[in-house]
This record gives C-alpha cells, structure tokens and sequence, in this order.
C-alpha cells in the first residue's frame, strides 16, 4: 500500500479507533467493509457502528486485511491473469474461461473469502454489510475517468452478486477544474480576441498560475504539470515567474528548486504565442526567488537587460496603472515585484489587491484558506473603483500544493477525496462547503475539497472575478474563469 494510501485510512478512522472495546455489541451495529485498491496493494477495513445514545455513533475497527498485491491492473478488462504474474491466485491465471469482466473479480475473491469468515466470526451475514471501494491511481494517466467508471461497475456488480450490499465509494472524486496530466484537454488561444479593447485591465476575468514554470523537486515543489505552451494554448493569460538571480542572469526556481529553464526559456516560448495570436495580452508577474549569487549589477538591471533582447514584447508602462486592453494587445504586462527605479512595470502591491493567503500549518486549514478565497471572490466581483484584483487558489508550507489545489490523497485526477476525520451528523455544521460522502445511514464523511473545484463551483455567482492564480487548473477552472467576461 502506497504511504498516501495507508495516511488516508488511518485519517479516517483515527477518531473512531480509540472508541472500541473488546466488548463490542455486534447486536446493535451497521457494519461496513472499507475497501482500497490500487496497483500494489488491496486493504480492507471492516468497521462497526453502533447507537451510544448520541448523534454519533461509535464506529470500532474490527479487522484490517491486506493481500499483498493489487487488482487496478486486473480490472481493466485485458482478459486473463498472465501466467507470469506473482501473488496472484493461481487458479486465476491463463483460464480460457476467464472473460474479459472476470480476470478483476477472480484476483479479488481472496479478499472477499476472508471477509466472509471474519463476518462468520461475529455472526452475521453478508446483507448486513455495506461495501464501499475507493481506487487510487498513483498518478497513472492509464486510468481515465471512464475506465474508473468501468471498474467501479464491474466490481460493484461482482460484489452485489456475492450477496454484499455493495455501494460506491463517493470518495473517490474526479473533477475537471483539477488536473495533474499533461494537456488540459481545451484550446483556447485566442479567447482575448473578443472582448471589447476599450476594456481596462481591472475589467477583465483572467485564469493564471501560481509559480508557473514548478514542474520538478516532488510532491512538495511542483505547483504545475501543463507546460508553458500548454498553459497559453489552453487559455491561462497571467504567469508567476519566480528568478534567481545568479551571475548576473535569471534562472526560473521554486525556493531553492532549480527548475531547469532560465528567463529566455520563458520569454522565447511568450514571444512566440504572441506572434501567432496578437489579440491575446500576457500579464507576467516576475519576483526574485531564493539567494543571489555572483552578481555584478541589480535585479532591475538584469531584468531591464533581458527585456532590451526582445524589443517591444514587454508593454512599456507609462504610469497607469489600469492600461486599456488595446494598449496591451500582443504584449507582456509586467506586474513587477521586484525593486527598480524608475518603475517598469505595474506594482505588484499596492495599488493592485492581491490574496496569497498560501501558508498553511495543516491540511485542515485548507477550510480557512477557501474562506479568504471566496472574500477575494465577492470583493472583486463588488468592486466599484476598478482595482486589479488577484486571487491566489494555492498554498503549500504544512500541506501539499495539490492537496490544496483538490483535496485529493494523492496527486491523480481520479484520486479519491483526502476525510476530514469529521461525520455528519455530530458535526453537520462543520466545513459547510465540503462534501458530505460515503455515507452509510445518518453517518456522512466530511471530506476535504480542494480551492480548484470550489472555486470552479461558485464562479456561476459572479460577474467578475479578476485573475484567478491557480495550481494545476484543469480545463472548466480555465472555462469558467474565462466566461466571466460574458462568453
């Protein structure tokens, strides 16, 4: 079992485990079999929930079963169990018998047969027993929306033909205003072209991407997973470009992370979607990360060094800080966070608002971060005194850049929801605005939700939303963003 995985099932039940007792009163319970699969491993946990009087039930872990290997990769209706494979059943592999809905379900009899002689044990029978199954991906891109689909369907099937009452798991959670693939699936390159070029800056909804070019050092670094390229083409108009300065040249970092492109990369890449698509403006935030090193001269003049290579790509900034979009069409808007006299750009902050409310201590103030996203979200749509406003839907420092971004265990897309460790009812007034799921009776799991997804829910309430910064923006977060401006 992946560590994610194991942290995920522990995090659901570790309010729950200190409840038992050995004096369990199997007489009064719901019992549900908790299952979990992915590509090395299969777990279950079998739990009981009782009436103690209050809202809540006690919920006691009774078993935990693990086979050792894992059944994704046999339920993907290949057909047969090649004869080659380790730990499987033998009487599953290489059977002319075995169609191609029935190689998954036989690897996963082992499981359900151990099951059956645990609830043996306490004296029930198989109707009693809820099944829910979660699938985890790891991040394979193998495993598509519909082929989850499909495997849900087919052991769901199985499970309810064994006399189970199988359920789906609702923790597992794909949304499209996430993603960790490589193409966003939409292109949008010249979306720019029909707004009304008397807009101003502050006038225009656009979708943008915290810490742009963070593709490498893990789980922890990596705030983005389309390539600039991508990025642009797909419609995403605002940049975070983050230099280190070192012999006096700029190298793209995440913290101390090299990530293995320089300035030129991205102004080459800028320059030449700008060429093809001349209606379209890029805002470009660039702000000096981690330690100088073996410099000659200031950030300011390396900056200012680099943009005299690309005559007229950089939008020459005159002062307004609010330029209408027919001065800045086929250009860059630098938004500078950085020191220069004279100025060169726009000012990071003041006069433009900016929410980057990004640190948080644990996955459980994710809620509190949402909460400052969705204020930004009502001051930029109330606003009457057209100011710039700039969202920040990521965090990082006690969680992970795509929990925050998805609420999700592990970085895929069909990677199932991360639990709060609270349930509904007792706590059916806490996190109003995440998930209530999985549930079984009265008993609800509240699940994390990440800023992505609920940002992309709520955008339908708004007229304008400014920019919208954001790790790993799948394509209805893009879209929906884009819609604000009336298309």
């Amino acid at each position: 079992m992946t560590r994610r995985l194991f942290v995920l099932l522990i995090i659901i039940f570790a309010l729950f485990s200190a409840c038992g007792d050995d004096s369990f009163d199997s007489s009064r319970a719901t019992y549900v079999a908790n299952i979990t699969c992915d590509e090395g491993d299969t777990a279950l946990q079998f739990v009981g929930l009782t009436e103690n009087g209050t809202e809540v039930p006690t919920v006691t872990v009774l078993q935990t079963l693990s086979m050792g290997y894992g059944v994704m990769k046999y339920l993907t209706n290949q057909g047969s169990v090649p004869d080659w494979e380790t730990g499987v059943p033998e009487s599953c592999k290489n059977r002319s018998d075995l169609g191609e809905d029935d190689a998954g379900p036989c690897v996963f009899l082992p499981l359900l047969d151990s099951l059956s002689a645990i609830i043996a044990g306490y004296g029930i029978t198989k109707e009693d027993i809820a099944v829910t199954i979660s699938y985890n991906t790891n991040g394979n891109t193998d495993y598509t929306e519909e082929l989850i689909d499909s495997l849900e369907e087919t052991l769901d099937t199985y499970i309810d033909g064994l006399g189970y009452d199988g359920q789906l798991d609702l923790l597992e959670h794909y949304h499209a205003a996430y993603t960790h693939k490589q193409s966003s699936g939409i292109s949008k390159p010249d979306w720019m072209k029909n707004l009304d070029s008397s807009l101003t800056l502050s006038r225009i909804s656009m979708p943008g991407t915290h810490d742009t070019m963070s593709f490498y050092g893990g789980d922890i670094v990596q705030t983005q997973s389309l390539s600039l390229q991508e990025q642009l083409n797909s419609g995403i108009r605002a940049l975070d470009i983050r230099c280190r300065h070192i012999n006096n040249r700029f190298a793209i970092h995440h913290g101390s992370v090299y990530q293995k492109a320089n300035f030129n990369d991205v102004l080459r890449v800028v320059q030449s979607f700008l060429s093809r698509h001349e209606n379209e403006t890029i805002l470009m935030r660039v702000k000096e990360e981690y330690k100088p090193e073996g410099n000659t001269r200031s950030f300011a003049d390396t900056f200012n060094w680099y943009a005299g290579q690309y005559p007229g790509l950089f939008w020459k900034y005159d002062g307004n800080y609010n330029p209408q979009l027919s001065q800045i069409r086929g250009g860059i808007v630098l938004l500078q966070d950085f020191k220069a006299e004279p100025p060169v750009g726009i000012a990071w902050y003041p006069p433009v608002s900016v929410q980057d409310d990004y640190e948080l201590k644990t996955n459980w103030d994710l809620y509190k971060k949402w909460e400052t996203v969705k204020r930004c979200l009502d001051n930029a749509n109330n606003d009457t005194q057209d100011k710039i406003y700039i969202n920040f839907l990521s965090g990082s420092k006690g969680s992970l850049p795509y929990f925050v971004a998805s609420g999700k265990s592990s970085p895929g897309d069909n990677a199932p929801l991360l639990a709060t460790g609270y349930t509904t009812p007792g706590w059916k007034n806490k996190y109003p605005d995440f998930p209530r799921v999985n549930c079984v009776g009265k008993l609800c799991t509240i699940a994390f939700l990440g800023t992505n997804i609920l940002t992309s829910d709520r955008l339908g309430k708004y007229r304008h939303v400014g920019i919208i910064m954001a790790d790993f923006p799948g394509k209805q977060l893009i879209q929906k963003v884009i819609a604000r401006n009336g298309f």
